[in-house]
């Protein structure tokens, strides 16, 4: 595949993913930019941070009427300081705990993607505690902002899950918060490591944008044409292919 074609196809299949499951984004775009683009695993957990923005606000802008955005804010903005306090260890921080961040990450959220009954008939948020509820989006918003920053993968796979199964939230509402939290935490994560971008030329961001429109396109298009039970089944099973394949890249790689 010529090479300028790669970085649309790597936004195209990251769109699908980040549209379809709200999380996932990065776990696809990594192994991608490892095995096409030749890159190691920490440089491609920094470039797939590009890939997850860019990919989470355009698909956000076709979901946005199911958002949270008072959620989404807290989450972002207590992100920053876990990015902030996860980027100044990471490059000495062995691959081998990145990848085993990622294995413990992936086997989380593809455990509560598969069991988690996604009830659309609720809408609504079912913690009373204010206290507690605060304290539950600042230790997720912080944790949300260290596995962005160490992994690459946005963090939706931690934050669909917590809110479709702790605060009760439908999993299309779930997503389209999900996509505005990381697609604003992955600003923060990758700004702390921004020296690690200096490369990426302009076009190859056109491309990627390229891919990611068509993604969006091609989702409206599906939904359109399958029931809502058969696009859960697809959003379960692509999220299992996502996260076999960034495991199987992840470990390949180390030495």
């Amino acid at each position: 595949m010529e090479l300028n074609l790669i970085w649309a196809f790597i936004g195209l299949i990251s769109g699908i993913i980040l549209g379809l499951t709200g999380s996932g984004g990065g776990l696809v775009s990594i192994p991608l930019f490892m095995e096409l683009l030749n890159m190691d695993l920490k440089t491609a957990t920094v470039f797939s941070l590009v890939a997850i923005i860019l990919g989470a606000f355009i698909n956000w802008l076709n979901q946005i009427k199911k958002t949270y955005y008072f959620k989404a804010i807290m989450l972002a903005g207590f992100s920053l300081i876990g990015s902030y306090f996860s980027s100044q260890y990471k490059s000495v921080l062995p691959t081998s705990v990145i990848a085993i961040l990622l294995t413990i990450l992936c086997t989380y959220g593809l455990y509560n993607f598969w069991n988690t009954k996604h009830d659309e008939t609720i809408s609504e948020i079912k913690i009373n505690n204010k206290f507690l509820y605060y304290l539950i989006i600042i230790a997720v918003g912080i944790s949300l902002g260290i596995i962005s920053t160490l992994t690459g993968i946005g963090g939706g796979i931690l934050l669909v899950p917590i809110l479709t199964s702790l605060f009760k939230v439908t999993l299309s509402y779930a997503i389209a918060t999900s996509l505005l939290t990381i697609g604003i935490s992955s600003i923060g994560s990758l700004w702390f490591q921004r020296e690690q971008i200096k490369n990426i030329h302009s076009l190859e961001l056109i491309l990627l944008i390229i891919g990611i429109i068509i993604s969006v396109y091609f989702i409206k298009f599906i939904s359109k044409k399958i029931s809502s039970k058969t696009m859960l089944l697809i959003r379960k099973i692509s999220f299992t292919l996502v996260v076999v394949l960034a495991l199987k890249s992840a470990f390949s790689h180390l030495h």
